[in-house]
């Protein structure tokens, strides 16, 4: 669902969208809404709710912390 909502976004955008259609729009809305409710449901959530944003503590820590309630699609490579 994640995945969905941004390249529904992405397709509403003006890179895609050049007429500007509304219904794409709404559609990419209802599907990051539709993503956010079933994330939020499923214990997925803002990393930085703990430590908002000061002196980017909380950015910094999504990089550090592999257990991190925002990683949807996470990918870790090793050499």
């Amino acid at each position: 669902m994640a995945l969905q909502g941004r390249a529904r976004l992405l397709y509403a955008s003006p890179v895609f969208n050049r007429a500007d259609d509304q219904a794409r729009w709404e559609l990419a809305y209802q599907a990051n809404k539709n993503a956010v409710a079933e994330l939020t449901a499923g214990g997925f959530g803002l990393a930085s709710l703990d430590a908002p944003g000061i002196n980017a503590a909380g950015w910094g820590k999504m990089f550090a912390d592999f257990n991190t309630k925002e990683a949807v699609f996470a990918t870790l490579y090793n050499n």
